[in-house]
Order: C-alpha cells, then sequence, then structure tokens
C-alpha cells in the first residue's frame, strides 16, 4: 500500500483555519442539494476559481461569502473538501477486485475534472499520480476515460495517462467497447496512438527493454498491402513510397513532395549504415535539428493514410480480421530469441503464400466496382475461420 500526497506546513495549516468559512451551495436546488463550509484560504490555495469567486469587489459570491454549484455533484465536492483538509486520505491499495477497481477509478476520474473545473492544479497532479499508479498494470476502465473525455481539454495529461494505459493493458474488446461510446476524441487518441508503420523493429524494442506488450494496434504497411492495387501482395512498401503512391489523394502538392523527399534524404545521410554513418546520432542531446525533421516525417502523412486506409476497410470486415492477424504475427515475431531487424525477409507480405495468391486472385478492398472478381461463399469461410482462430 502505497500513499499519494502533497504536504501542507503547520504554519500553512494555522493561517487558512484563522481565515473565514465560505459556504458552497452543490447541487440542484429542489433535489440533492447540499452545503458545504470550508475556510477561505484553504480554497484560495489550492484554486484559481475560487480564489476569483472570492473577490469582493468583483463578485457578489465573493462578498457574500456564498458559492453556488447548481451543476455539480454533492458527493464529489465532499470528497474534494476531504482532500484539501486530510490530502493523506488518499491512498492507493492494490489488488482490487474488479468492481471496486472500476468504481475508484470512476470516483477519482470524477474528481480529476472537478479538480479541474475550480482550476486547482495541485489536486490534478495528486490525483494524476493516483490514477497512474492504479493502472500500471490495468486498464482505466472505459467510463472512467469517458468522464476524463467529457470534462477536460484535448492536451489535458490524463487523456495520455489513459492511452498509455491502453497501450500496455487494453485488448480488441475494450478497443471495440471504445468504439461504441461514440466519444470521437476517445476513439480518436487510441487510433492515432496505436497507427504505426511496420510495427516489428518498434514492438522489438518495447518489449527487450521495457516488457511492453503491444496490443490490437494498426500497421499501416499492413493495411496498405490489403487494400493494394498494386496487382501483387508478395512484396511491401516502404513509407515513402506508400505516401509517394497516395500523394494526390491526401492532396499532397508537389512542392510538399520535393520538401518531404529532401528531408528524409537528409536524414538518412546522417544515419544510415549503408551511407556509412552510424544510428547514434539518435542517442545525442538534444537531438539535431535535422534528425528532428526525419522522425516527424516519418509520421506526419500517417494519420491521413490511416484514414484512407480505413475507409477503404471499412465494409469488409474479412480485411479487418485479416489486418490484425498480420499484425498479431509481426508483434509475436519480433518477441522471438534472435529476431533480425534489418533482414531480407522483411520485405515479404504477412501471410502466407498459400493465402496470399488466393487473396490477390480473389480480389481487393476497394474495387467492387471494377471487375474484380468476388469472394463470395470462400471470403465468408476465410473471415469465420481467421475470426474463430486463436
Amino acid at each position: 500500500m502505497e500513499s499519494s500526497s502533497f504536504c501542507i506546513s503547520l504554519s500553512t495549516v494555522v493561517s487558512f483555519l484563522k481565515t473565514p468559512v465560505i459556504t458552497v451551495s452543490v447541487g440542484p436546488r429542489g433535489g440533492d442539494q447540499q452545503r458545504f463550509y470550508v475556510h477561505e484560504n484553504l480554497l484560495k490555495r489550492h484554486s484559481a476559481f475560487f480564489t476569483n469567486a472570492l473577490k469582493p469587489e468583483r463578485f457578489k459570491e465573493g462578498f457574500e461569502r456564498f458559492i453556488p454549484m447548481p451543476e455539480d455533484d454533492p458527493e464529489v465536492f465532499a470528497i474534494y473538501a476531504q482532500l484539501l483538509y486530510r490530502p493523506d486520505l488518499l491512498i492507493i491499495t492494490r489488488g482490487l477486485d474488479r468492481a471496486k477497481f472500476e468504481h475508484e477509478c470512476v470516483a477519482l476520474a470524477k474528481l480529476y475534472t472537478f479538480a479541474d473545473k475550480v482550476m486547482d492544479e495541485t489536486t490534478k497532479l495528486t490525483l494524476l499520480d493516483t490514477i497512474k499508479c492504479l493502472t500500471v498494470n490495468r486498464l482505466l476502465p472505459i467510463e472512467a476515460a469517458q468522464i476524463i473525455y467529457d470534462g477536460t481539454l484535448e492536451d489535458d495529461p490524463a487523456r495520455a495517462a489513459f492511452v498509455q494505459s491502453f497501450l500496455r493493458s487494453g485488448k480488441q474488446h475494450s478497443l471495440n467497447k471504445i468504439r461504441d461510446t461514440g466519444h470521437p476524441d476517445l476513439f480518436r487518441d487510441l487510433a492515432f496512438s496505436l497507427i504505426f508503420f511496420d510495427v516489428r523493429n518498434e514492438s522489438d524494442a518495447l518489449f527487450a527493454h521495457h516488457g511492453i506488450n503491444l496490443p490490437c494496434i494498426h500497421d499501416l504497411q499492413i493495411m496498405e498491402l490489403a487494400t493494394t492495387t498494386r496487382g501483387s501482395r508478395e512484396h511491401l512498401v516502404g513509407l515513402a513510397k506508400t505516401i509517394g503512391y497516395n500523394a494526390s489523394r491526401m492532396s499532397v502538392t508537389t512542392a510538399q513532395a520535393q520538401s518531404s523527399k529532401k528531408i528524409k534524404e537528409t536524414g538518412l545521410n546522417l544515419f544510415a549504415p549503408e551511407r556509412g554513418d552510424s544510428c547514434r546520432v539518435f542517442e545525442d542531446r538534444p537531438l539535431s535539428k535535422a534528425i528532428k525533421n526525419y522522425r516527424v516525417q516519418d509520421v506526419v502523412y500517417m494519420p491521413k493514410l490511416w484514414n484512407m486506409y480505413n475507409g477503404k476497410m471499412a465494409d469488409s470486415g474479412f480485411w479487418q480480421v485479416m489486418a490484425l492477424k498480420g499484425v498479431a504475427q509481426r508483434v509475436e515475431e519480433s518477441h522471438q530469441v534472435g529476431y533480425q531487424p534489418n533482414g531480407s525477409q522483411k520485405r515479404l507480405e504477412c501471410w502466407s503464400v498459400g493465402v496470399q495468391r488466393r487473396l490477390s486472385r480473389r480480389g481487393r478492398v476497394g474495387r467492387r466496382n471494377s471487375g474484380t472478381v468476388s469472394m463470395g461463399r470462400w471470403r465468408k469461410e476465410m473471415f469465420e475461420k481467421v475470426k474463430n482462430r486463436k
């Protein structure tokens, strides 16, 4: 059992106890409304909202020492006020059963969004640390994540904490549940955070050094392979060629394409072994501008590619399953002893040769009306086999 708290010195305690008591009315009128009595300096020390509201020369609430909060939950404010007086009450308990764990996380999420609303950064940081500790090996419940996303701005660190929790502990059914919530920011953050182009080397590094097993990610190289109209699925293509093939579809101008190519060439000249340099340039701190630009260039087009490929695959459950199966195989491959990050075999497709030939003969995603042969019963049978295979 660990505690997470912020310290209040004895002099601070004495100073706020000598200040007037403020009445805070929480909850709707005529409903479950409750009044709380909190020392003025304690509220002002933590909250910018209460500091401004309690200015008598500016607001009626400050003059009357009465603050109504009709849209808030009395239970949430009660816990918030307790934490102001007794931050040591915030205790992290390991090994909670599922129901208690979800209850604790939902309560923390409500507290966090309330602290965000009243602009209490100290309490927010304390609660965020607690959420991170609770979700080291467990996924933050979807209900708690939804509360955080509904009550915070786009760049709030609690959102990032949920994404990291999902990267460590999420499963496919969790992703489906998140999608079903219909929250655009929630699903978008996960989708874009889980996008890779050829996940194998990143998966190898994360697993070998940190023990992180990447679940249900999207590999753009596999999505390109599934939706390709190149005529063959026997060989993979790199990110640069993928961007080049789809430049017009992504509204990339000639000038942007030339700039992108120049940035890539400059970066490769700095570290590519075949050009006589070393990957040690990535260990330099701070990173050189050329290397930063190179890495940014790797990902700047990836959301657009994902949107394009995902749109093509949206009506084909078969291809979505095949893509997920291919990703799972890649992640498993990267965990093997003796994995070769630069082996020549990496240029080959991810499905077996027999399956690949049948896929090429039977048709491609996105060409339903271009004379492509229908997969018919064969596709349906393959879909069921892949979906049920463990």
